[in-house]
């Protein structure tokens, strides 16, 4: 069986993290009396971003012609999005 069928897929992604701690502690004596405090924030944020798609039915698989709006077949495209966030205060 003999399959002709030129075809490019071309992906894309990007992904960023973040997270960000702080923490204060501070212990003070005061005769019989004792200070113990803890304070403190977190942030974190996430970010993805994908993108694909797919074309089949080119004439040539020369690199110089093989762009996704020079093919003759169906075009298939994917994507996906996600953002997250998170901000937290702490205490004791």
């Amino acid at each position: 069986m003999k399959n002709d069928d030129n075809w490019l897929t071309l992906n894309q992604s990007q992904s960023s993290k973040q997270t960000l701690t702080n923490t204060l502690n501070y212990v003070q004596n005061f005769g019989k009396h004792h200070l113990d405090v803890l304070a403190g924030t977190e942030y974190y944020h996430e970010y993805s971003k994908n993108f694909g798609t797919t074309r089949h039915g080119f004439d040539s698989e020369d690199p110089d012609y093989t762009y996704i709006d020079a093919g003759t077949g169906v075009v298939t495209s994917t994507g996906n999005g996600s953002e997250y966030a998170l901000f937290s205060l702490l205490g004791r």
